[in-house]
């Protein structure tokens, strides 16, 4: 009994030494990545289409545009074109072609907001972009990557319908 007991003991003992080397080795491994910043996965093939969304003005009621991805527009940002219909407010979506495609949404009567629909999932991006991590691991690197959906949209109005909309 006594000489189990030794054993147990020494493979206890070993057991907390080789765990000890073992996160010391992964924490000294970890820290001697590099980080480079931000990096693209996926494909990259940008487009700009023209998406137009027709509404009644009316006195006592603004259209109200969201959604718009974190690209903090303002009503400054709103551009005045003879070119666009006076019921018309025109949306230039640039996306990428390879990973989503833009669409008009209306939640509530009177708000309206580009939304858009996922061509591919993540999961299948990664598995695409597998060897740029393994090659950037390999050189001791870390990066942020990111999938470039939608870039830019500019709102197209009518100087008639300018004072009718509004960007929440």
């Amino acid at each position: 009994m006594r000489k189990l007991t030794k054993i147990m003991a020494a493979v206890f003992c070993f057991g907390v030494i080789s765990a000890g080397i073992g996160c010391g080795v992964t924490f000294s491994e970890f820290i001697s990545l590099s980080y480079v910043g931000e990096r693209q996965m996926g494909n990259e093939d940008m487009k700009t289409t023209v998406l137009d969304y027709p509404f009644e003005p009316q006195n006592n009621h603004k259209l109200k545009i969201g959604g718009l991805y974190n690209l903090h527009l303002t009503e400054e940002d709103i551009t005045v074109s003879q070119e666009v219909p006076s019921d018309t407010v025109r949306f230039l979506v640039t996306y990428n072609t390879a990973i989503t495609e833009p669409i008009l949404n209306t939640w509530n009567e009177g708000y309206v907001g580009i939304d858009m629909y996922y061509e591919v999932d993540d999961f299948e991006i990664f598995m695409y972009s597998k060897d740029r991590v393994l090659e950037d691991l390999k050189n001791r690197e870390l990066a942020s990557y990111t999938t470039t959906t939608i870039t830019d949209i500019n709102i197209l109005v009518n100087p008639d319908t300018k004072n009718y909309i509004t960007i929440e």
